[in-house]
């Protein structure tokens, strides 16, 4: 049986925003591969990380909680 990544961005977003930066969404969008749907995949992923407390939003800034960071550095 497979899976189907529903948030297929979110390692990349972590990746990132690694290291304290904080971005705007369109920026994050033009560093990653986010397909036909472009910043709307994009915001699907952050929704989701912000769901679970890895991210944190301003406004159109994005950046990663302290949870965040930790996933991020544990990612391989």
């Amino acid at each position: 049986m497979s899976t189907i990544n529903e948030f297929p961005r979110q390692e990349d977003i972590l990746r990132n925003l690694e290291g304290g930066l904080s971005v705007t969404v369109a920026d994050l969008t033009a560093t990653i591969e986010a397909g036909d749907a472009g910043e709307d995949a994009v915001r699907r992923d952050l929704d989701h990380l912000a769901g679970i407390g890895l991210i944190e939003s301003d406004g159109e800034q994005v950046r990663l909680t302290r949870e965040g960071e930790v996933a991020a550095s544990r990612l391989p």
